[in-house]
């Protein structure tokens, strides 16, 4: 496991409009103790507030192997506030929320732990890692594409950096798929 209590990383998460590239919130992913709980928040920036305001929690608590035992989120988006629990019962191979129990891929873990489960690979430029999901009860893959190593520039320093680029696979495809690039430091974390 290559993090510890403590850790920190903000990622901005940028509206790209063409000609206008804006931040348009941040995600902050947290270490926040030995037992492997993983916290993120996602907060919308003042702009986008004016017509989407957000200030999400999720908070995994995963097992050594960084699968999850317990995931809470606590969606705080505008007028409406929702809090749930999903509980993964790896014996019956369900997930339990309140009295709902779903069907749980193996080995799948929630987009929280599965990000920080992305940092134990060895990623090889082209590599292609597909990872099973279950996020809210619900079994996905995600596709990790190891784009490269690159230089990024972080708080005004270049540094070395992996870029990823994860994407959501669906059994159909019914629309153009969002993009997302993630850059992890290209070091021994």
């Amino acid at each position: 496991i290559p993090f510890a209590a403590g850790e920190e990383a903000r990622y901005s998460v940028r509206w790209d409009g063409g000609a206008m590239n804006l931040v348009a919130g941040e995600i902050v992913l947290r270490v926040k103790d030995p037992q492997f709980t993983l916290e993120a928040t996602a907060t919308t920036a003042p702009w986008v507030a004016r017509f989407f305001e957000a200030e999400d929690r999720l908070v995994t608590t995963t097992d050594p192997g960084l699968l999850p035992l317990v995931h809470q989120r606590e969606l705080n988006e505008g007028s409406r506030h929702v809090t749930r629990r999903y509980d993964y019962d790896w014996n019956a191979g369900v997930v339990r929320s309140g009295d709902v129990a779903l069907p749980l891929a193996a080995a799948a873990r929630d987009s929280l732990a599965t990000m920080f489960y992305v940092r134990t690979l060895p990623l090889a430029t082209g590599d292609v890692v597909q990872l099973p999901v279950n996020e809210a009860g619900r079994n996905q893959v995600i596709e990790v594409r190891v784009a490269g190593r690159e230089m990024v520039t972080v708080a005004g320093q270049q540094r070395a950096a992996i870029r990823l680029e994860p994407r959501l696979r669906q059994r159909v495809e019914r629309r153009t798929a969002a993009t997302v690039t993630l850059w992890l430091s290209d070091d021994p974390r």
